[in-house]
């Protein structure tokens, strides 16, 4: 709420702040977080760090029908606070892109095919 007051520099009590908050038609918070993750891991995948060599493997199976060639084995979550790490929120979306996005290798390029997806979906 405060930070669509502080875009529209909107600061009256007695404003709607629903209506400010359509005006404006941000995308929702779930959407702009996802594009965050998967555009962070984007990097990490394409990188040469060890945390990339350590965590992130090739899934064994990929069927090319359903699954992209960059696609990831799954980490295996024991506890459901590792299954909410954003590693492992970042994994499951990954392997859910579809090829045309999970292929780009230039950053910039995916990162706004991937906003075009993202703010497409209903």
């Amino acid at each position: 709420n405060e930070a669509a007051r502080l875009i529209t520099t909107n600061y009256s009590r007695t404003s709607s702040i629903t209506a400010t908050k359509e005006s404006l038609q941000l995308p929702s918070l779930e959407k702009r977080r996802i594009l965050a993750l998967l555009c962070h891991f984007h990097q990490l995948y394409h990188s040469a760090s060890s945390l990339a060599a350590s965590h992130i493997k090739p899934a064994h199976r990929i069927f090319p029908r359903l699954d992209h060639p960059f696609k990831v084995l799954p980490l295996f979550a024991r506890t459901n606070l590792l299954r909410q790490s954003p590693l492992f929120l970042a994994i499951f979306h990954w392997n859910r892109l579809p090829e045309d996005i999970a292929t780009i290798h230039n950053h910039d390029l995916f990162v706004s095919h991937l906003k075009r997806f993202l703010l497409s979906e209903p």
